[in-house]
């Protein structure tokens, strides 16, 4: 009896040991598509009658799963349907992937409202005085160095209109060859300086940090949004 009651009481604490390392169930232990429900997605290859079917069918379910699931730790399944079709099934996000998804929506969504676009430029260089000074600090949201570059932005542009300008009058009264080619290479360096400002990647981009992070949960949401199985 005192055997017994020993080994009862060691293996009462081994599950209770046990638990604790599994507890909560919704951290150690996830449910896979069987269980949870999940999405299919089946691709079509276009394949040329001289390739190998079999081996560019392999490739690719190779490069996807290096792409998608580099770890396999995404519970995704990428068979073969027949000679030219991919199928990939994966499970129903958790609520953790939900949230992360959600978090990853709105910070997208102020990066895109903070962004200035090429159409945003073309705007500030149509208008002029003081509606152009509101548009520009509008654009900058409080930001100097937003500020500097779109203010850049358009005194380059004044400078290529005026030596357009000068142009014109050369051509029009006969002015030397030489001073007309350089005219004509102020205006090539004003218009590739602009186009150097117009490309900077100060005009409302992430930082590093959160560049990464987006990656990071554009990794993990790849293929969220199914066809559910």
């Amino acid at each position: 009896m005192r055997h017994l009651v020993r080994n009862s009481c060691l293996c009462l604490a081994l599950l209770v040991l046990l638990a604790s390392y599994i507890w909560p169930l919704s951290d150690t232990v996830r449910l896979g598509k069987d269980l949870r429900g999940g999405y299919s997605l089946t691709y079509g290859l276009q394949l040329d009658p001289a390739m190998n079917a079999s081996e560019v069918m392999e490739t690719t379910i190779t490069v996807l799963k290096d792409r998608v699931d580099p770890q396999g730790t995404m519970d995704l399944s990428i068979v073969p349907q027949g000679q030219d079709r991919v199928e990939i099934t994966m499970p129903v996000p958790n609520d953790k992937v939900k949230v992360l998804r959600e978090e990853y929506l709105a910070k997208l969504k102020t990066i895109r409202e903070q962004e200035i676009t090429g159409r945003d430029i073309d705007r500030v260089l149509r208008l002029e005085g003081a509606e152009r000074q509101t548009e520009i600090d509008r654009l900058s949201a409080g930001r100097e160095d937003r500020k500097q570059l779109l203010v850049k932005i358009v005194e380059l542009s004044e400078q290529e209109a005026e030596a357009s300008e000068r142009l014109r009058s050369a051509t029009e009264s006969g002015a030397p060859a030489e001073a007309v080619d350089e005219i004509v290479a102020e205006i090539a360096a004003k218009s590739i300086q602009i186009d150097q400002a117009r490309e900077q990647r100060l005009l409302g981009q992430a930082s590093d940090d959160v560049d990464e992070r987006l990656q990071r949960l554009e990794r993990i949401l790849a293929g969220v949004e199914a066809r559910p199985c």
